[in-house]
């Protein structure tokens, strides 16, 4: 099996988001390749529950916080769903920039 492919138990879709392979996985959670609806490639980060459900009002503060940071210096937060099973971040990936060309 390929490193990025998706496993059993692995969504297929996140709310509006097409889930198309995994990128990595570490404490936090797991971060899969997602299209939108408008087609725009994003990072999905399907987090563990008991970061959101430990101390949620700290993890919504590092999300509000990174919401303000500009776009040049880390990925974008385009969406967060925190209360849905499994919670999950949706964020700019440099895969999905468009080209000009």
């Amino acid at each position: 099996m390929a490193e990025d492919a998706l496993r059993a138990g692995d969504p297929r879709r996140l709310g509006g988001y097409r889930i198309e392979r995994r990128l990595g996985e570490g404490g936090q959670g797991v971060v899969y390749l997602g299209v939108s609806e408008t087609g725009r490639k994003v990072a999905i980060k399907v987090v563990r529950r008991p970061l959101v459900s430990g101390d949620a009002s700290a993890f919504l503060r590092e999300i509000t916080a990174a919401r303000q940071v500009a776009e040049f210096c880390t990925a974008a937060v385009l969406d967060t769903a925190l209360d849905h099973d499994p919670p999950y971040i949706v964020s700019s990936t440099s895969t999905g920039r468009r080209s000009s060309r």
